[in-house]
C-alpha cells in the first residue's frame, strides 16, 4: 500500500529541533513488510497551509491511507487539517495517533471526520490496520489498540500489548526525514554551542533510547506507565548508523526517564565511553530524577562523554512537590544538583510554577532555593497547563474550570501558556514575580548587570525615539 505519513507544527515560534522518531518508527516497519512510505515533516518544513494541501492534492501515487501524528497541542491544526485531507480525498481511511491522538482519541472522533485513532504504542497497531485494509478486510474489530466509528457509535477495540523487546524495531527511518533541518537548527541555537559545542564539524541530534517512565506526576501525560528499553548494544549500533549516515557525533537523549535501571544505565556508560573515542561522541541527558544518582554514576558518565543533565526540580517549596507526588525532597533535589555541579557536569534545571496549591510564599520558596545554590546558566520556568490525560486536567474538568473541552484543548499552545488559572496567585503575579527574580538574579552576575543596563538603555533610547517620532507626526498633521 502507499501510506502518506503527516507531522503536524507543533510550536509555531520554535524552529524544530527533533525528528518525529515514533512516526519516523512506523514508517520503518511498514517499509520491512514493503510497503511504500512517505513523510511529510510540516513542522521542520514549515509549509503554509497552501502548499501543504498542494502537496497532498498532488501526492503520487495516490495514497492508500494517511496517518497523522503529534503532540496534544497540535489538536486545532489536526481538525484543520483532516478536515481538508476528507474534502481532496473522501474515501481514504485518515488514522490519527501519537499523544495527540492517545490523550484524546473520542474528542478527536467526536469533531474530526478522521476514521481510527491509535492509542499508545503505534508500530503493530498500525501494521495491523494496514495489513487488514490491504488484505480488503474492513472489520477492525480484531486489532487491539484503536478507537473507531461503528456506525453512529465509537468503539474501542481493546488495550495492546506493549512492546516488551525494543531492539525488534528497525531504527526510525531517517531516510525519509529532513535531516539536514533539525542538524542546521540545533547549530544556531547558543546552549548547544556553548555546552555540545555544535559547530560545522560536530552535528547534533536527539535520540530515544527507552520508552516510558515510573512515576505519576500530576503535570504529566503519561503514554506508558512502565519502562521499555533498548538495550546497549542496539544504542551503539544506533549512534554508530547516525554517524555514518549523517556525521553525527553530538546527541540529546530525549527519554522520560533515562536512568531506570542501574544496570543497564552501566551497560550503557560501557558503550558511550567506547564511542566517545571512535568518534569523539558527547551528549546530554534531557531528563533525569535526582533521586537516581550518586557521585560514582556521575562521574562515570562525565567519562562516557555526558555533558548536561536536565533535572526536573519542579519546585523548591516540599508543600508544591507533595502535591505533584513528584516523590522527591527539597533536599534531594539540592543534594542531586551539587553533586552534579561537583562531578564537572553542566546542570540545567527545570520548574513548574502555577500548579493548584501555589502561592506567593511557594514561589519564592522556589526562588530562594534557587539563590542558595545558584550555579546555574540556565533556568526553565514552565506554567503548568492542564493537557489533556494529566490529573490536574481531571481536576479542573471536575471543578468546572473547563466548560469546552474542545474549545479549551484547541487553544493549548505551549509551555508559556497558562489558560486556566490553576495557582492561588494570579498569573500576572507569578509572570512579574519571575520577571524580577531573573532580573535580580542577572545582576548579581557583572556580566549580565552590564548587559542588563544596556538592554535597559537601549529599550528606553527606542521608546523615546518612537514617542518624537510620533510627536512629529501629530505636529505636523496640525500643522
Amino acid at each position: 500500500m502507499n501510506i502518506l505519513l503527516i507531522y503536524p507544527p507543533d510550536r509555531i515560534n520554535f524552529k524544530a529541533v527533533c525528528p518525529p522518531l515514533g512516526l519516523a518508527h512506523i514508517a520503518s516497519v511498514l517499509i520491512k513488510e514493503g510497503h511504500d512510505v512517505s513523510i511529510i515533516e510540516v513542522n521542520a518544513d514549515r509549509y503554509s497551509d497552501n502548499q501543504l494541501l498542494r502537496i497532498i492534492r498532488n501526492y503520487k501515487p495516490k495514497p492508500d491511507i494517511i496517518g497523522i501524528g503529534g503532540i496534544v497541542s497540535t489538536y486545532k491544526y489536526v481538525k484543520w487539517l483532516t478536515n481538508e485531507i476528507k474534502t481532496i480525498y473522501s474515501g481514504i481511511p485518515v488514522v490519527i495517533g501519537g499523544s495527540v491522538g492517545s490523550s484524546i482519541p473520542e474528542l478527536i472522533l467526536k469533531h474530526t471526520p478522521a476514521d481510527i485513532i491509535v492509542d499508545k504504542e503505534g508500530e503493530n497497531t498500525m501494521l495491523q490496520i494496514v495489513t487488514n485494509l490491504d488484505g480488503g478486510n474492513m472489520d477492525l474489530s480484531g486489532v487491539p489498540g484503536i478507537f473507531y466509528r461503528c456506525g453512529d457509535g465509537i468503539l474501542h477495540s481493546g488495550h495492546r500489548e506493549r512492546i516488551r523487546n525494543l531492539d525488534t524495531l528497525p531504527l526510525p527511518a531517517y531516510h525519509l526525514l529532513p535531516m539536514e533541518i533539525y542538524i542546521e537548527n540545533v547549530s544556531q541555537e547558543s546552549f548547544y554551542r556553548d555546552v555540545l559545542s555544535v559547530s560545522s564539524e560536530n552535528r547534533h541530534m536527539v535520540l530515544i533510547a527507552s520508552r516510558g517512565c515510573t512515576d505519576h506526576c500530576t503535570f504529566c501525560f503519561r503514554q506508558f506507565p512502565k519502562v521499555a528499553m533498548n538495550s546497549a548494544e542496539y544504542v551503539y549500533n544506533h549512534i554508530n548508523y547516525l554517524h555514518s549516515q549523517y556525521g553525527i557525533n553530538r546527541l540529546t537523549f530525549m527519554d522520560e526517564l533515562f536512568i531506570s535501571s542501574k544496570q543497564r544505565t552501566w551497560e550503557l556508560i560501557d558503550v558511550l565511553k567506547k564511542l566517545k573515542w571512535e568518534i569523539d561522541l558527547c551528549y546530554r541527558i534531557a531528563s533525569a530524577r535526582v533521586d537516581t544518582i550518586n557521585i560514582e554514576l556521575l562521574n562515570a558518565l562525565k567519562a562516557s562523554g555526558c555533558v548536561d543533565i536536565v533535572y526536573g526540580l519542579e519546585s523548591g517549596s516540599q508543600r508544591m512537590l507533595d502535591i505533584m507526588k513528584k516523590r522527591t525532597t527539597v533536599e534531594q533535589n539540592r543534594k542531586a544538583s551539587m553533586l552534579t555541579h561537583k562531578s564537572g557536569l553542566h546542570t540545567t534545571p527545570q520548574f513548574v510554577v502555577g500548579m493548584p496549591g501555589e502561592t506567593v510564599e511557594t514561589l519564592k520558596e522556589t526562588f530562594r532555593f534557587v539563590d542558595s545554590i545558584d550555579f546555574w546558566d540556565n533556568i526553565g520556568f514552565h506554567f503548568a497547563n492542564p493537557y489533556p490525560g494529566t490529573e490536574i486536567y481531571y481536576n479542573a474538568r471536575k471543578q468546572g474550570l473547563i466548560k469546552d473541552e474542545d474549545e479549551f484543548i484547541s487553544g493549548i499552545s505551549g509551555t508559556d501558556n497558562y489558560p486556566i488559572q490553576l495557582a492561588d496567585v494570579p498569573f500576572k503575579t507569578m509572570q512579574r514575580m519571575i520577571r524580577f527574580f531573573h532580573l535580580r538574579r542577572s545582576f548579581r552576575n557583572d556580566i549580565n548587570r552590564y548587559g542588563y543596563i544596556g538592554g535597559v538603555l537601549k529599550f528606553a533610547s527606542g521608546i523615546l525615539k518612537k514617542a518624537v517620532r510620533k510627536g512629529l507626526a501629530w505636529k505636523g498633521g496640525r500643522t
